[in-house]
């Protein structure tokens, strides 16, 4: 299991995980709820994907999750984690034996998806900080 939570303490305190040792995680009931999360949000991305009539509903898709990451008031998403982010799961997605072109596959989805949830995010969180300023007039 890759372990980013314990080498990155402000994502295992986001996800109240500090004190979870690496051999509880797989049947930690939070961390659990956060991977079958992830995994319905992937799935849908991968189904949706050839679907030429349905780009713009993936992007929405993609779109919502990063707007929806606004409210995680203890994480910033910097460059940085959104770089350990696509690494984490490409290590899971291919390993050592994987063909260059599968591995740049996922690599070009995941910036894509990363692209699209950052931009959603940031805009989101400029319109929030504008709204929660108009709120105190």
């Amino acid at each position: 299991m890759n372990n980013n939570f314990h080498e990155n303490r402000e994502m295992a305190v986001t996800f109240g995980l500090e004190n979870v040792p690496e051999e509880d995680m797989k049947v930690n009931k939070k961390f659990r709820m956060h991977v079958f999360k992830f995994q319905r949000f992937m799935a849908t991305i991968v189904d949706i994907l050839p679907q030429a009539d349905r780009t713009d509903e993936l992007v929405q898709i993609i779109r919502l999750v990063g707007r929806q990451h606004c409210h995680i008031k203890s994480m910033s998403f910097t460059a940085d984690k959104w770089l350990l982010f696509k690494n984490s799961l490409i290590s899971v997605l291919c390993d050592a034996n994987s063909q260059r072109k599968v591995y740049e596959s996922w690599s070009r989805l995941l910036s894509f998806v990363i692209y699209e949830m950052k931009d959603a995010y940031l805009k989101y969180v400029c319109v929030l900080s504008v709204f929660i300023k108009l709120c105190k007039i």
